[in-house]
């Protein structure tokens, strides 16, 4: 009776998912989930600029692993978009997953990055004409931002963020964090849900980094 009731919920796993994956998915990430902006920043706080920050994630052609983002795009602004890909009962790739229109990879992230560097302490600069010789001037390429399942019978919605971060005074660091949800059902609430968890653990981590970062750099000069 109880292999006649896994096969019976089996097929059904497998045709709730293969009904829902031939779509993509647009989903409205909010890039300061879970975020409070800390108290303003002393007179005296280190400061910090990300100046810039790309999309370098590569897109491997006719991939069987849907870890890899997969380059079945029609733009380039859908290439800015793309955050995963969709399997069905079967183990094989469908559709996938973007974000909303008028939000792009690049974009989140940097939000991401920068609600990290004021939680760590920093003061943060969006004018280049206020940096100064001790401020941290930063640079990021965004190497994953990927989400994905990892089992079709037993699905886990996997996202994986990271960043690798160049200082213009310094050594490039990287900040990377694997977030993984249960997912029993392919709906996008769940998609939501994995990448909010993602969210919070890559700004803990690049806050973590961050904190490492301004304690090597010591206390902020006067002039």
């Amino acid at each position: 009776m109880r292999t006649r009731w896994f096969s019976i919920g089996l097929a059904l796993s497998m045709a709730l998912l293969s009904g829902c994956v031939t779509n993509v998915s647009k989903l409205n990430v909010d890039p300061h989930h879970g975020f409070t902006a800390p108290a303003a920043p002393s007179s005296g706080a280190q400061t910090a600029y990300l100046a810039d920050v790309s999309d370098g994630r590569v897109f491997v052609d006719k991939t069987s692993h849907p870890y890899d983002p997969t380059p079945a795009l029609a733009s380039e602004e859908e290439r800015a978009q793309r955050i995963g890909r969709k399997r069905d009962g079967y183990g094989k790739a469908w559709g996938g997953y973007c974000l909303e229109d008028g939000q792009t990879v690049q974009d989140v992230v940097r939000v991401i990055l920068e609600d990290a560097l004021a939680e760590s302490g920093y003061n943060v600069l969006h004018d280049a004409k206020a940096v100064k010789r001790d401020t941290l001037r930063l640079d990021g390429v965004v190497t994953k931002f990927w989400m994905w399942i990892d089992n079709p019978f037993w699905p886990n919605l996997i996202t994986d963020m990271a960043v690798r971060l160049k200082p213009a005074d310094g050594a490039p660091f990287d900040v990377q964090i694997q977030s993984r949800k249960f997912c029993p059902l392919l709906m996008d609430s769940f998609a939501r849900k994995s990448i909010n968890n993602g969210i919070i653990m890559f700004r803990s981590a690049a806050a973590e980094q961050f904190r490492n970062q301004m304690d090597s750099r010591g206390p902020r000069k006067t002039r």
